[in-house]
């Protein structure tokens, strides 16, 4: 496993614990301003995880499908359906 993929990781599972902490601090009535900073980095790391598997994507599936001879208008309709859901 590569080292982008293995951060990759990383970040999902250490995401999972905090989700699983925001759980935690909702059962316990915790102060809703503490809730709502954790809430604040998770969306701030989904949005890197968001761009690193972007990343990952570009690197490696686009390139795999520039070598093949006339697969422009394949890749220019993905990069379309990832950026319009990304951009929601």
């Amino acid at each position: 496993m590569d080292k982008k993929k293995k951060d990759l990781l990383l970040r999902l599972k250490t995401t999972q614990g905090h989700i699983g902490g925001i759980i935690k601090m909702i059962e316990e009535e915790k102060e809703c301003l503490d809730i709502l900073t954790q809430v604040s980095a998770i969306r701030a790391s989904l949005g890197k995880i968001e761009s690193s598997i972007l990343e990952l994507y570009l690197r490696k599936c686009l390139n795999q499908s520039l070598q093949e001879e006339n697969k422009q208008e394949e890749i220019v309709e993905k990069l379309s359906k990832i950026f319009s859901r990304i951009l929601k």
